[in-house]
C-alpha cells in the first residue's frame, strides 16, 4: 500500500511486547488498572547480559588461540595462495604496523616517555 511506513518487528519485540499484549487483550485484562504499572520497563534495566563479565577461567594458551584464531586462519589461506617469502613479507609489514600503533598508544598513556623508562620495562627486577 502506498503511503504506509514499514514497521520493523524484531523477534525480541514480538516475544517480549507484542505477544504478551495480545494474550492480555484476548483474556480481557486490558481494563485492569494495574496493567500499566506491571509492564516491564526495558529502558531502565542494567547492563545487558552479554556486557557483564563472567568468571570463566581459561589458560593463556586458550586465550591466545581465541584472540588470534582469525589471523592464524588468514595466514593459512595466504600460504595456500602465495609463496612463503611473500607471506613473510606481508606478516613483517603487519607486525611493524602493529608495533608502531602499540608504541604510540603506550607513549600517549605513559607519564614518562624517556628511553630509559622504556628500557626499564624489559630489564629484570633484582
Amino acid at each position: 500500500m502506498p503511503g504506509r511506513i514499514p514497521v520493523v518487528l524484531t523477534r525480541r519485540t514480538l516475544l517480549t511486547e507484542v505477544a504478551p499484549a495480545c494474550a492480555i487483550a484476548c483474556l480481557g485484562l486490558c481494563t485492569t488498572p494495574a496493567l500499566a504499572a506491571s509492564t516491564p520497563q526495558s529502558k531502565t534495566r542494567g547492563a545487558h547480559k552479554f556486557d557483564e563479565t563472567s568468571e570463566i577461567s581459561i589458560s593463556t594458551r586458550q586465550r591466545t588461540e581465541m584472540r588470534y584464531r582469525a589471523l592464524i586462519d588468514l595466514i593459512k589461506i595466504l600460504r595456500s595462495e602465495l609463496e612463503d617469502s611473500e607471506v613473510i613479507r606481508l606478516l613483517n609489514l603487519y607486525s611493524a604496523e602493529m608495533g608502531r600503533k602499540t608504541g604510540e598508544r603506550q607513549a600517549r598513556n605513559a607519564p614518562d616517555t624517556s628511553f630509559q623508562s622504556f628500557v626499564q620495562v624489559f630489564r629484570p627486577v633484582r
